[in-house]
């Protein structure tokens, strides 16, 4: 089954300022899926494409998502979309 998109479920205990981006290996940003102010579980889709609207390659993404002064990485693994 092909996926069309990633879903990332975080949970926050406190309302708190959140941005979270994609970033290529390398450190380039690829797509903001989530910016604002949210409190409980919050849910952000990515299509696979980046801010410009075109499909990214298969490999390694970094998410890096900052709530309010803290920093927490994960990584993404995109697979061939055929």
């Amino acid at each position: 089954m092909k996926k069309e998109k990633a879903v990332i479920i975080m949970n926050f205990k406190t309302l708190s300022k959140i941005k979270a981006v994609l970033f290529t290996k390398e450190g380039a940003a690829v797509k903001t899926i989530y910016e604002g102010e949210a409190e409980g579980v919050v849910s952000a889709e990515w299509d696979y494409k980046d801010n410009f609207g075109k499909k990214v390659q298969p490999g390694v993404y970094i998410l890096n998502v900052r709530v309010d002064n803290a920093s927490f990485i994960n990584t993404i693994l995109v697979t061939d979309f055929h």
